[in-house]
């Protein structure tokens, strides 16, 4: 009986599984733009080899069908698309100033007369230090949904979740180095920056500044993330549906906070929303297939 049972719970073993395949994808591609945007031949060097450690790993962990290696492999998934955004790094160049401009007159509409900042001004420090903070969390957000399916005993399931939050993710920091621009509060400073200051904001400034990539904002990876891991799962616990709510919720509080914060334009978030949503939809005709 304890033979019959090892299968059931290794059941997702495979050579490559999704999350993997788009990691493979993503930094193929990432590959080819070190050469058309000419890096360094050590950058070039590591490009090329990304994508081949990926496969290679993927399919050496799937001679080891145990559950504690397959275990492994999920979570290697959310530290492949850290690996992918820091990368980006190199890719760094001139800001489109045109493309900014015009990012900021929507913003400026919607902030000013639209009425989008007073009225996150009226719910006062309360509403200020929820964005912050939201904003700080979403990092935690997709660990934290893949623990969930665990404690839900969905990891049957995990792969959808995976797939999803992969491909969304991957597919928003695909297009950074195409559309260079500096964040908000960086190419605009003293303009429509929040009015009061918390612990939350001045850790997100602090982080920022420390670690963030400065290659692009458009569109926006901490929207695409956060939208990702809550379609992922949507598709993996559609079954447990305050779950999926409080991702939901999470997502959307994190893209008020970068636009209040002006961490990024309206434009970032509004593009990785269309992402995710085009990454929820092929995932599920991926499975389909």
């Amino acid at each position: 009986m304890k033979h019959a049972a090892v299968p059931s719970a290794i059941s997702s073993c495979r050579p490559l599984r999704p999350g993997e395949r788009v990691a493979v994808a993503y930094f193929a591609y990432t590959a080819v733009l070190s050469v058309v945007f000419p890096r360094s031949w050590l950058h070039q060097a590591i490009s090329a080899a990304l994508p081949l450690a990926v496969w290679w790993l993927g399919t050496v962990a799937a001679r080891y069908p145990r559950l504690s290696v397959e275990i492994a492999r999920e979570w290697a998934t959310p530290a492949l698309v850290l690996t992918g955004y820091l990368q980006l790094e190199w890719f760094s160049r001139a800001p489109d100033v045109t493309l900014q401009n015009r990012f900021f007159g929507w913003d400026q509409w919607l902030l000013r007369a639209a009425g989008f900042g007073e009225l996150v001004r009226a719910g006062g420090q309360p509403l200020h230090w929820l964005l912050e903070l939201s904003y700080t969390l979403l990092y935690t957000i997709p660990p934290l949904s893949l623990a969930a399916i665990y404690w839900l005993r969905r990891r049957h399931r995990v792969d959808r979740f995976l797939a999803t939050f992969a491909l969304g993710t991957f597919c928003a920091y695909a297009l950074l180095p195409l559309f260079p621009t500096l964040a908000p509060r960086v190419a605009f400073p003293e303009q429509d920056l929040p009015s009061t200051t918390n612990m939350w904001r001045s850790f997100n400034l602090w982080l920022l500044g420390n670690f963030d990539i400065s290659t692009s904002v458009f569109p926006s990876g901490h929207v695409a993330a956060a939208f990702s891991s809550a379609f992922g799962l949507i598709r993996a616990v559609p079954d447990c549906p305050r779950l999926c709510a409080a991702g939901l919720t999470a997502a959307a509080l994190v893209f008020l906070a970068t636009i209040y914060g002006r961490y990024h334009y309206a434009a970032d978030g509004c593009a990785s929303l269309l992402i995710s949503v085009a990454a929820w939809r092929l995932s599920e005709a991926w499975d389909e297939r």
